[in-house]
Parts: C-alpha cells; structure tokens; sequence
C-alpha cells in the first residue's frame, strides 16, 4: 500500500482540484503543494488518515437544481457568473442535452463568465442542460451565478437575491 506523510494537520492544508486534471487533486499548505492521485491509498496527516476519495470530496455545485421555468419553449439562455476567475474556477457542460439553433457564444472576463445560446427548446430538455453544468470554484461565495431565460431574469444562487435588484449591473440578454 502507497501512503502519503504529512507533518501538519489535515485542516492545516487546502484540498484543490486541478482544472482539467479530474483524477489528481492538490494538497496545498504553507510548506508546499503535492499534486497526487489514486495511486496513493492512504495519506497519514499529523492528527489523521484520510483515504483518495475522502479528498476528492467534488467542490462542483450544480447550481441549477431545483430551478423552475415558467415558459414551455426556451428561446434564449443566457448564464452569467460575476466573479469568475478562469485560473482558479472551471465550469463544464454538456452540450449534447439541448439542441442549439446556432452557435453558442461565451466570453471570460476578468471577473466574469457569460455564455449566451439561442434555442427553440422545450424547458424540461433546457433544465437538463442546466443541471449538467458543473461549477469548481476557488471561493464559491463570491460570484454570483445569474441566468437569463428568454429573456428575463431568474437566479440560481442564494446570493443572487441581493444582485437581482441591481439588474443594471449585469449585461441583458438580446
């Protein structure tokens, strides 16, 4: 069995998750980082043992569970994460669950994230696509996930509401 040693607390270090590497995860402390994988079997820290899948325990959220669309078709979409930072946070999808009637398009900023899609879609196949995003963020309070659905506004995060009053902040769908 491969084990890994540390001389430091396991809540002494910060687990991350590298961007396009999904089987490797980072131990990150004061002293340094390791980048390891499920080779590793065992990883003995000051005051524990923890197992692989106990540090790959996912940082995604799907942000859009429980979102409920009103309109039976979906025209457009368009999803907007303020406080987006693309050398720490990754978003993914699938875009196989809708079909889309012409090129999405998306743009990073430096604090932001927005893609819009033109659609001729029924809503349940739309919440299907929503629900295959997948979020890793570095310090997920800080962004703000909007979502904008034929053209009016709907939140999928609990510190949205506050944001939603300020619409004049966020770029509106056309």
């Amino acid at each position: 069995m491969r084990s890994a040693f540390y001389d430091f607390n396991f809540n002494e270090c910060e687990i991350l998750k590298p961007l396009n590497l999904r089987e490797f995860v980072i131990i990150k402390h004061e002293s340094g980082c390791d980048l390891v994988d499920e080779s590793i079997e065992e990883f003995i820290f000051a005051d524990c043992v923890k197992n692989f899948s106990e540090l790959t325990v996912s940082e995604s959220n799907n942000l859009f569970d429980g979102l409920n669309i009103k309109d039976e078709i979906i025209k457009s979409l368009k999803i907007i994460i303020k406080g987006y930072n693309e050398s720490t946070d990754s978003i993914n999808f699938d875009l196989d669950k809708i079909n889309l009637n012409a090129p999405y398009r998306y743009a990073i900023t430096s604090n932001g994230f927005e893609m819009s899609m033109t659609l001729n879609e029924k809503a349940d196949r739309v919440i299907d696509f929503l629900r295959s995003i997948e979020c890793s963020f570095d310090d997920g309070c800080k962004h703000d996930v909007l979502i904008y659905i034929n053209d009016e506004i709907l939140c999928s995060n609990a510190n949205c509401d506050k944001k939603v009053q300020d619409e004049d902040s966020f770029t509106h769908a056309k």
